[in-house]
């Protein structure tokens, strides 16, 4: 029984290859293992499983775990949905014992669950990240419009200062003009009036 077991988890991806996020995926692939080892280990004492039902629903199994492995968790609860449909089948066929259906479905429950809570995790993580976006484009937003208007700001105050000094400038050119201009002539002094005759 360790050596089948061994075997069943060589057959499911470890969680967190390929950069996925190791806590997101680790609960249902583990979940996954023990039902691939349900499956398994419970094929070898028929007629409780046959072989070909068997090995369908380890390849549905291993289908939702690497789903699951690479994040795509929806598809993996949809995949699940479709496990439970062909353990279901096998049942109704006779090819499922009922303990063992009912074996296999409580795994299945808890599996279910487990996705459930990944995917609210995913979920709340991407609203965060969301969050977390909008709050640097708003920041980026006021940086930008403060720096917009530092540099209107000492534009004007540099335009100001520009025209002060050329009022200044006028103001001290008048004032030399002023300073360096000829006095006006005055009026000369009256010739004395001729001297008429006796």
């Amino acid at each position: 029984m360790t050596g089948m077991t061994g075997a069943v988890r060589a057959q499911v991806p470890a969680p967190g290859r390929a950069g996925r996020p190791v806590g997101l995926a680790r609960a249902v692939v583990v979940g996954a293992a023990l039902l691939v080892a349900a499956l398994v280990l419970g094929g070898c004492a028929a007629p409780e499983l046959s072989g070909d039902r068997a090995h369908t629903l380890q390849q549905d199994v291993l289908v939702v775990t690497q789903a699951a492995h690479e994040g795509r968790l929806d598809a993996a609860r949809a995949l699940l949905d479709r496990l439970r449909a062909d353990a279901e089948q096998g049942r109704e066929a006779g090819e499922i014992s009922a303990e063992r259906f009912a074996t296999i479905d409580a795994a299945l429950d808890d599996v279910a669950a487990e996705l459930d809570a990944a995917v609210a995790e995913q979920a709340a993580a991407a609203a965060a990240a969301a969050q977390a976006a909008q709050a640097a484009a708003v920041a980026d937003a006021v940086e930008v419009a403060a720096r917009e208007a530092s540099e209107r700001a000492a534009a004007e105050a540099a335009q100001r200062a520009a025209e002060e000094a050329a009022a200044q400038e006028a103001a001290r050119a008048a004032e030399q003009a002023k300073d360096t201009a000829p006095a006006p002539k005055g009026p000369g002094k009256p010739k004395p009036p001729k001297a008429g005759k006796d």
